[in-house]
């Protein structure tokens, strides 16, 4: 038979659980009969119930019942159906701590120290690389510049006492030709500058000083001073600012340098009378040898 729907009054479709026209739950009885031993019912069915145009017609919202672990008591009890306008806001439920309902924790793994010490330890041994090398560039450094220092000083020993040498002779020449001239001496080197052609003693020894000095071999053994001075002079500049390791072998250097060109200016420009030229050599060459043997015995040992 047909359903009158009890909100709007119309008339429903038999068998229909809700009105077509406004939506509303459609109440259905239940023929009596034996108890079925049925699983009791988790969820009750609701319905809102705000009259509204099909269109407008709200969500049904499925209310969960209480659960009840006895069976229905009895056969034929109806379906509570409950309709509400909107679903009441869900108190916020106290979360309890249990083990059932526990989620599972981990602890994470502990990170093992191991890289970090390997990169320490590798950063120490980076530092102490560096530093090593750093101390060995510096002492190598040092050791060369050493090492070159002491090579300068023995080949500017060994260039003044050649070069000084040279000038020794030849001032020693000069005033050969001055003494023999004056003093009218025969001697095998001074000859060809103390006697003319026909064998005669030069009246001045200016005659003999100047032939001398305008002799090939005697122009070309000067020019061979001066070149040695130079290259003396210049080597003396590198071994300016010495270490406090070579101060005493650069300041003898220094004063035998001094007497090397008091030597070399006599030997290429002879001045002054005999008697003081004479004495002037003599202790310019005195003076170079006390130098010299100072200075090979300043000069610390590779």
């Amino acid at each position: 038979m047909s359903l009158i729907c009890p909100n709007c009054k119309k008339e429903a479709e038999d068998g229909a659980a809700f009105c077509a026209s406004c939506g509303a739950a459609l109440a259905k009885e239940e023929q009596a009969g034996p108890a079925a031993e049925t699983t009791p019912s988790l969820q009750t069915e609701a319905a809102q119930t705000e009259t509204a145009a099909p269109s407008d017609t709200a969500a049904q919202v499925e209310t969960a019942a209480p659960f009840d672990m006895a069976p229905q008591a009895e056969a034929g009890v109806q379906t509570q159906t409950i309709t509400q306008t909107a679903p009441a806001p869900a108190a916020e439920a106290e979360v309890r701590f249990s083990p059932e309902n526990a989620a599972p924790f981990y602890m994470p793994a502990k990170k093992s120290s191991k890289k970090t010490l390997l990169i320490v330890g590798g950063a120490i041994a980076l530092v102490v690389v560096v530093a090593l090398a750093v101390f060995i560039g510096f002492y190598s450094k040092a050791k060369a510049e050493r090492r070159a220092y002491i090579e300068n000083l023995g080949k500017i020993q060994a260039m003044m006492l050649s070069s000084g040498s040279d000038a020794e002779d030849l001032a020693n020449l000069t005033r050969n030709v001055w003494y023999n001239t004056i003093y009218d001496e025969l001697d095998v080197d001074t000859y060809p500058y103390t006697h003319d052609s026909k064998g005669k003693v030069h009246s001045s020894f200016n005659i003999s000083l100047g032939i001398l000095s305008r002799d090939t071999e005697i122009i070309t053994q000067k020019a061979g001073i001066e070149a040695g001075r130079q290259e003396v002079t210049e080597l003396l500049a590198l071994l300016q600012d010495p270490s406090k390791e070579f101060a005493k072998a650069y300041e003898t250097t220094d004063a035998l340098y001094d007497a090397y060109l008091h030597l070399t200016m006599l030997a290429i420009s002879p001045s002054g009378n005999y008697n003081s030229y004479s004495e002037s050599v003599s202790g310019a060459v005195s003076e170079f040898m006390a130098q010299y043997d100072k200075l090979k015995i300043s000069i610390p040992a590779e």
